[in-house]
């Protein structure tokens, strides 16, 4: 269908933890080079910062897919202002993926009818530093005080999830799948080239790293907040983390007992996707670095921290304002 459509709504549907929050900053502090390339981005949420934790201008379509009863007309109205004048819109949000296949049943058949085009953006991560990296997050933004493999054994890998939700209608959607590789994902760039819009010396660098996994003594006291205080403070300090330290280089959890359990859970889900998706052993569970035995910290790694630590406790006491010397020094 999308090879006659007049008009194409390319749809970013994640995965998760495959890079999403920097592609969907880089698409709404850029909007300015999507337009010059043809590509409307409408329904923007207004981020101000390369580190700002958002999920994309997709909510509103995703809120009407996952409705109980979905007005169409409201539907068709919706898919209009993602394209306004244009043949070309895009939104983006990686909580796409966890929505059932009626919802994605619903937006092809609405798109059938108004004679627009669905093209679906998607990368997959091995699982290995998928689940570290979902791990780390729970930590951050929800709560989460267990050890890792009490964690893991209730969490569903999405990728994989996703892939076969819409295995059912895969000739209906025109889907570029890409790998998000281990130590090498670089989604602001891939989808810049995909779209044809020019990246600029920011596309895909530092700049948009826009999360990050934590470091072990990171980890510790944000479980600790999370167990003792509730999950505000610990949002609290991984933002301040995130933003005024944002390239601390993570300790990455690889322990062997994880790895065994993500290849017991996991190991017949990557062959169906190599097989179905790649024709290719592309994903991986045992081909992962060897666990990290971090270094013992110096006196002025344990300084550094306990500086973030201190700063981070007088923003949320309204102590002096925004110090200029304060990020120069951790």
């Amino acid at each position: 269908m999308i090879a006659s459509a007049s008009r194409v709504l390319i749809v970013h549907a994640g995965g998760s933890k495959t890079g999403t929050t920097s592609l969907q900053n880089f698409f709404d502090l850029h909007v300015d080079r999507l337009n010059e390339a043809g590509i409307a981005y409408y329904n923007r949420v207004g981020v101000r910062s390369p580190y700002s934790p958002t999920s994309g201008n997709g909510w509103p379509l995703l809120e009407l897919m996952n409705a109980a009863d979905p007005d169409e007309a409201a539907f068709d109205a919706l898919l209009d202002a993602y394209l306004g004048a244009g043949a070309t819109g895009l939104l983006s949000t990686e909580r796409l993926e966890r929505t059932a296949a009626d919802g994605w049943r619903l937006l092809l058949a609405r798109a059938r009818a108004k004679g627009i085009g669905i093209r679906v953006v998607y990368f997959v991560r091995d699982p290995v530093p998928y689940f570290v990296s979902r791990y780390d997050q729970a930590i951050k933004r929800h709560g989460e005080t267990r050890d890792f493999l009490p964690w893991f054994e209730e969490e569903p890998w999405w990728h994989f999830e996703f892939l076969r939700r819409v295995e059912a209608f895969r000739g209906e959607i025109d889907l570029a799948l890409f790998h998000y590789p281990e130590g090498g994902g670089d989604t602001v760039a891939t989808v810049a080239r995909l779209l044809g819009v020019e990246a600029g010396a920011d596309g895909g660098g530092r700049k948009y790293d826009a999360n990050r996994s934590l470091t072990g003594r990171e980890r510790r006291i944000l479980r600790y907040l999370n167990a003792a205080y509730g999950s505000e403070p610990a949002i609290s300090l991984s933002t301040f983390l995130l933003e005024r330290h944002p390239h601390v280089v993570p300790e990455k959890m690889r322990d062997p007992a994880f790895v065994r359990a993500v290849e017991r859970r996991f190991r017949a889900a990557c062959e169906w996707i190599n097989e179905r998706y790649f024709g290719a052993p592309t994903l991986r569970i045992d081909d992962d670095p060897p666990p990290r035995t971090p270094a013992a910290a110096s006196g002025a790694e344990d300084e550094a921290f306990e500086r973030m630590l201190v700063d981070w406790a007088q923003d949320r006491a309204g102590g002096p304002g925004e110090n200029p010397e304060r990020s120069k020094r951790a």
